[in-house]
This record gives structure tokens, C-alpha cells and sequence, in this order.
């Protein structure tokens, strides 16, 4: 990884749905608290999305100083700064989200005014004064982008509270973890929260939380890079649901969230020692292992009248037929669909030699046989996961195409080879889209590409016609954890049940399916439960799956094999 790699550019935002809302009696006013003329570098991100949107208005800014530079600091310990300086600084970049940098140019004018604060328990305590001049601007939020949270008791400062961002999973490190400790602690999962403060009793809720993967880099400056400059929207969908229906809904934790165990912020040194020892000893057997290499992707299909997920045992990955494509040629996301009493597999084909993927597509017959095999669509970028959508008489198709800024819908011609833009249906990046139809209404399940190679958040969204225009639904966080929100093939009915397939992208990508099944679909509600997990194996070098398919008793999966 060097300055100049092209995956630690700034993500592109994901935050189009939020910039207009249809409830424009008020428009909200926002202040912002910032730790002197600087930000860091994913609050510019935050500020242009306020700036663009037609229903806030940037009120006032306060910079805060301090009566002690050290006040409220953690030390690192000796470990901490070695590592720092050998190991962390093989892996900064030109785009660290914390980076700070000016933002005056954004806010020209806007009010600024000057906080002389104080720290006490690693909370920001401002003056009488002060906090007299923050009540007077009348705020409906405060948006504290210092390094620390205010007092409880000065939430009260704005009508829904202040709002900040705490960089980890509070349920598990309630002072933060710095990105650090999900590496020292070998967490699969790496999290972010967009907090209110309302001065309850509560204290703070959480509004907004995703938990990305973990890193394999041991580097807190790799590992914060996704989750800090994925969580940028946060602020606007939040305020956007504010300004659409009067309220804000808090993240609901299960009956067990409680049960993690706690751990402080700053690892000693002796923790940072044993980790390091370890990182070193396990990429030194790496390093003479000659079976490491990313996984080569294969699609396996069977007839079975009991769905994949019905069953259980150790072999069920051997009761698929693997199709061999041709030499340096690769096949995933298999797609089935009925045309003319035809059972035909859609798949994305990937030619190593190009090194980007083409939609093709072949008939199944007999015992699992796929013949006139096709390239159907070519682009210049990426392709892959191709949804099939049949409504009045036409037959649709759904590919993902996230290199390409957005999300295009395609009508077929002439089945199955010729294929026409129809309409864009999203205009940001987003990866294995879903679209169904379920009581009268057209639903999408997405996962926007928050950062490069990461969409740990699917959402729900709703149109009235299949090519839209498309709107997301209040309070519709699918599924917010990479180890179950990222789609696994198309939303589908089974005996009365309504099932979205996921991938398990916690520890590697498209390491299990996960099934799921949605308990409510409504456009201000939905609630979905886990049901099933299915993991490679059982086949030589089998060491993933990603996609699942049905169609009566067709079934097809993706694998990915180890080298």
C-alpha cells in the first residue's frame, strides 16, 4: 500500500436519497462544535452533504479551545509508539479520515464563534456563557466534531440533542477503541455509531451503527480507513428521517447485546507486544504457504426437491454438480429463471486476462447439464450479480455494476442476447441490488459501496413502477453488519415465507450464505431474523459460498476454491 494506491482515494459519498425531503414547512438548524480552525478530513464529506441538502441550514459554528492542552488525553504506552513509527507508518495514506484539515472555505457564512472549554471525566464542560450562546441560536441539533463528547447535562443545548460519532461498537468498548483494539482483541468486526446525547437519564442513544470487516493489515490507520469514511452519510439520513416524519428512531439492541465483554481503549504494552508477536509469526507462515491466493469461483447446481436450507449435514455441498468453465475463465453469481418453459442460469463470467467480469448465460437440461453457453452483456466496467425481472410481458435485467457510479436497469430486446438500457435506478454506487414484488409494491434490497470493497449496510427501498423513481423508506436499515447485510442473490417466497439471502463478509468475502427471513415489509417498518448459515466445505479446497438461487427444483450456488 502506498500514497499513491488508488483504494485509499476518497470513497465516493453514497448520500443522493438524503439531500431532499418532501417536508419543507421548517428547515432544521444545525451547529456545529469543532476542536479549533480544523477538522478531520470525513467532516468535509459530512459538511458538503449539509451544505447540499434543500432542508437544513448551518446555523452556527463554535471552535473550542482549551484551558489545558492535555486535558483529557489518553497516553499511549511505549508499545504504542513503537509501533506508531516502524509498523503504522508503512500503511498512512493521503486519504486518513482523521486527518485534519482547514474547512473554512465551506462555511464562509456561517456564524463562528470562540469556546474557552474545559475536560472533566474526558467529557467537554463548557461555560455558563458559552453554552448560554448555543441556546440562543435555537438549534433543532449540535453536531460535536470534537475529539470528545459534551457533558450529558449539555445536550440540552438543541431541541434532539447533540449528535457524535464514537469511533468503535459501544457495547463493547464503551471509550472507543481507536480502530486498535478490533486488531489487538482479534475482532472479526470493526464499528462505528453515530450517537445522540439528549439529556435523559438514558444519556445517549445510538441513531445509526454499522460494523465493518475487520482489516488483515495490522494497522489502525488501514482499519479506520472504511468505517470512518463509510459512516460520512450518518449525519444526513438521520436529519433526512428527522425532517420526513418528526422523529428519530434509536437502534434497538437484541436481549444478549449487553453480554460482550468490556475492554478499555489504550492497550497496555504488554498487549500490543503479544499481538505483534503473533502478526509476525502468522504472516511468516504465510509467506511459505503456496496455496494462498484469492479464491477462483465456480457454480454449482442440483435438482432437489428440499430447498438447501431445509437441510443439514457436512456433504451438502457435494450434492452439486460443479460446472467447469474453460481454462482462466471464472463463474459466480448464478441467476435462475424460467423463459418459455425454459430453466436458463445467469451468471457473472469473469476472463482473468480482461480482469473485469461480463454478464453470460447458458439452458439447463438433463442431469444438470449447462448447454449454448453466452456472453450476453459487456461493458467497460465490472458486471456481475445479474437479477432477472419479469413484469408485463418483458423480461429485465438487474446487473451490478458499482464501477460505474450507479445502478442500470436493462429490457431484453431479444431473449437472452440483446439487452437495451432501460433506466438508471439508483445514481451512487450500490452492489447486489435486489428488486422483487411483494403486495402490489416494488421493493429493492441494496447495499451501497460506503468504501472500496466494503458495504457492511443494505437498505430498503420503494417505487411505484419498476423503473422508479425509486425512495427510500424511513427507519429502512435492512441488516447493518458485514457479517449478514450484503445480498446473496434475489429476495424470494418459499412456503409462504419471504427470504433474503446474505453473505457472511466478516472475516473474508463470501465466507457463508445466510438466510433470512422477513418477519415485516412495510415502507415505515422492516424486521427480518437469521434462520440458516451454510458454509463451504465438503469439497476439496471449497472455502466459500456467496450466492444461492431457486427455481422449483433447481438450485444453484457459487464457490470459491482455493487455488
Amino acid at each position: 500500500m502506498t500514497m499513491r494506491d488508488p483504494y485509499f482515494s476518497v470513497p465516493a459519498a453514497v448520500s443522493a436519497l438524503f439531500l431532499h425531503s418532501a417536508n419543507n414547512q421548517r428547515r432544521l438548524r444545525l451547529g456545529v462544535l469543532c476542536d479549533g480552525p480544523q477538522l478531520p478530513r470525513y467532516v468535509r464529506g459530512v459538511l458538503d452533504d449539509l451544505l447540499r441538502a434543500d432542508f437544513v441550514d448551518l446555523a452556527v459554528v463554535a471552535e473550542v479551545s482549551y484551558r489545558h492542552a492535555s486535558d483529557g488525553l489518553h497516553k499511549e504506552s511505549l508499545a504504542m509508539r513503537v509501533l506508531s513509527a516502524p509498523v503504522e507508518a508503512r500503511y498512512q495514506h493521503n486519504a486518513d479520515p482523521l486527518e485534519l484539515v482547514p474547512f473554512g472555505d465551506l462555511l464562509l457564512s456561517i456564524e463562528r464563534l470562540k469556546f474557552n472549554a474545559a475536560t472533566v471525566d474526558r467529557s467537554i464542560e463548557l461555560t455558563a456563557a458559552d453554552a448560554l450562546q448555543l441556546r440562543a441560536a435555537n438549534l433543532d441539533v449540535l453536531l460535536n466534531f470534537c475529539a470528545r463528547p459534551l457533558k450529558v447535562a449539555e445536550a440540552l443545548l438543541a431541541t434532539h440533542g447533540v449528535w457524535y460519532f464514537h469511533f468503535g461498537d459501544s457495547r463493547k468498548y464503551p471509550e472507543g477503541s481507536g480502530f486498535l483494539r478490533e486488531l489487538v482483541d482479534g475482532s472479526a468486526l470493526s464499528g462505528i455509531e453515530l450517537i445522540q446525547q439528549s439529556g435523559s437519564a438514558g444519556g445517549a442513544a445510538v441513531l445509526s451503527r454499522a460494523l465493518f470487516s475487520t482489516t488483515p493489515f495490522p494497522s489502525r490507520f488501514v482499519n479506520r480507513f472504511a468505517p470512518v469514511w463509510g459512516a460520512r452519510h450518518f449525519v444526513i439520513q438521520n436529519l433526512w428521517e428527522l425532517s420526513e416524519s418528526g422523529e428519530l428512531r434509536q437502534v434497538v439492541d437484541s436481549a444478549d447485546a449487553g453480554k460482550q465483554s468490556v475492554a478499555s481503549r489504550v492497550p497496555g504494552s504488554g498487549e500490543v507486544i503479544a499481538w505483534l508477536a503473533v502478526e509476525v509469526g502468522r504472516r511468516l507462515l504465510r509467506a511459505r504457504l503456496t496455496t494462498q491466493g484469492p479464491l477462483k469461483w465456480r457454480v454449482g447446481v442440483r435438482r432437489s426437491r428440499t430447498a438447501l436450507f431445509e437441510e443439514s449435514g457436512e456433504d451438502l455441498m457435494s450434492s452439486f454438480k460443479w460446472l467447469d468453465a474453460p481454462e482462466g475463465h471464472y463463474w459466480a453469481d448464478p441467476v435462475l429463471c424460467e423463459v418459455a418453459g425454459k430453466p436458463w442460469l445467469f451468471f457473472e463470467h469473469m476472463v482473468e486476462s480482461d480482469g473485469i467480469a461480463q454478464i453470460s448465460c447458458g439452458r439447463l437440461v438433463g442431469d444438470c447439464e449447462l448447454v449454448d453457453v453466452r456472453t450476453v452483456l459487456r461493458r467497460p466496467h465490472h458486471l456481475s450479480y445479474p437479477q432477472i425481472i419479469q413484469s408485463d410481458g418483458d423480461i429485465y435485467m438487474l446487473p451490478e455494476a458499482a464501477q460505474s457510479g450507479g445502478l442500470d436497469l436493462y429490457r431484453a430486446r431479444r431473449f437472452p442476447d440483446e439487452w437495451v438500457l432501460e433506466a438508471r435506478l439508483l445514481d451512487f454506487r450500490c452492489v447486489d441490488s435486489s428488486v422483487f414484488k411483494f403486495g402490489g409494491t416494488w421493493w429493492m434490497v441494496t447495499s451501497p459501496q460506503v468504501a472500496p470493497g466494503h458495504a457492511p449496510i443494505t437498505w430498503l427501498l420503494q417505487a411505484d413502477h419498476l423503473t422508479g423513481p425509486w425512495r427510500y423508506c424511513p427507519h429502512g436499515v435492512v441488516a447493518s453488519s458485514a457479517a449478514v447485510a450484503r445480498g446473496a442473490g434475489a429476495v424470494f417466497e418459499h412456503h409462504e415465507r419471504l427470504i433474503r439471502p446474505s453473505q457472511d463478509c466478516s472475516r473474508r468475502y463470501g465466507e457463508a450464505l445466510v438466510f433470512n427471513e422477513i418477519k415485516s415489509l412495510r415502507a415505515n417498518e422492516y424486521q427480518e431474523s437469521t434462520f440458516r448459515r451454510v458454509e463451504g466445505g465438503g469439497v476439496p479446497r471449497l472455502a466459500g459460498v456467496h450466492s444461492y438461487t431457486r427455481l422449483d427444483d433447481w438450485e444453484a450456488i457459487d464457490g470459491g476454491f482455493k487455488p
